[in-house]
C-alpha cells in the first residue's frame, strides 16, 4: 500500500502567485458580470475573497499545510558595541535636525 502524505506542501512562491491570481480573477468576474454600483460590487468581491480565505485556512488547519523551506543563505552580521550603536543614533538624529526633517 502507498502511504499518503499527511501534509500538503506548497512553496511560498506558488502560494503567492495562486492567491494573487484568485484575487484578480474574483475582482474581474464580479466587475465584468455585475451591473450594480461599485460599492456593492466591492462588497461582493471582498465577501467572496474572505470566503475563499476561510476555506483555505480551514482546509490548511484540518488536513495540514506546510510551506516548503527555501534555502536562503544568511548574511553575516558584525557585532557592534552599544557605544557605537548609540553614536550612530545620535549622528542620524543630529543630521535630521540640521537638515529640517523634524
Amino acid at each position: 500500500m502507498f502511504k499518503r502524505e499527511k501534509y500538503v506542501k506548497l512553496s511560498s512562491r506558488e502560494l503567492a502567485v495562486t492567491s494573487i491570481f484568485v484575487i484578480l480573477l474574483v475582482f474581474a468576474l464580479v466587475f465584468i458580470l455585475g451591473h450594480k454600483s461599485v460599492f456593492t460590487e466591492l462588497q461582493i468581491s471582498v465577501s467572496i475573497i474572505s470566503l475563499i480565505l476561510f476555506l483555505f485556512l480551514f482546509i490548511g488547519l484540518y488536513r495540514g499545510l506546510k510551506i516548503k523551506k527555501e534555502h536562503v543563505e544568511a548574511k553575516e552580521w558584525n557585532a557592534v558595541s552599544i557605544e557605537e550603536f548609540f553614536g550612530y543614533i545620535v549622528f542620524i538624529t543630529l543630521f535630521c535636525i540640521q537638515d529640517g526633517f523634524y
